[in-house]
């Protein structure tokens, strides 16, 4: 009798890959071109400072995964980072009382300003990992 090879189907213990979607919607929804690159990135930093606020993820584990995603993107590189950029003006002046006047001039006044003036940890992050902070 010939004995089979024994197989252990137990999975290999790697870390799960976090992933922001948050980042995709960077990528795909502000255009860094034509008269006005700000009308797309506001709406965007909305979305980013709804998702920073409501969060539940590590802050390391968020700047990780954007340098991650980063890295993964290297001939659009240049490309992301003004997306990032406008997405990132467009977030400061939201923590400022220039916010309801940027809201507005987006053509998005039906949008409620639920959070603060202190800058957002969780986006922070993800702004630290593509350095623009120092």
């Amino acid at each position: 009798m010939h004995d089979e090879p024994k197989h252990d189907d137990a999975p290999v213990d790697t870390p799960p890959f976090l992933t922001l979607p948050i980042l995709d919607e960077i990528e795909t929804s502000v255009t860094a071109e034509g008269s006005d690159p700000s009308a797309s990135a506001v709406p965007t930093a909305v979305k980013l400072l709804d998702w920073g606020v409501n969060t539940g993820l590590d802050t390391e584990d968020i700047g990780d995964a954007a340098s991650e995603w980063l890295d993964t993107k290297d001939g659009e590189a240049n490309d992301l980072l003004n997306k990032l950029k406008l997405v990132d003006d467009a977030y400061q002046k939201l923590l400022t009382a220039e916010a309801r006047e940027l809201l507005d001039g987006a053509g998005r006044e039906e949008v409620e300003i639920t959070w603060g003036s202190d800058p957002v940890e969780p986006v922070e992050a993800i702004m630290q990992a593509a350095g623009l902070r120092g």
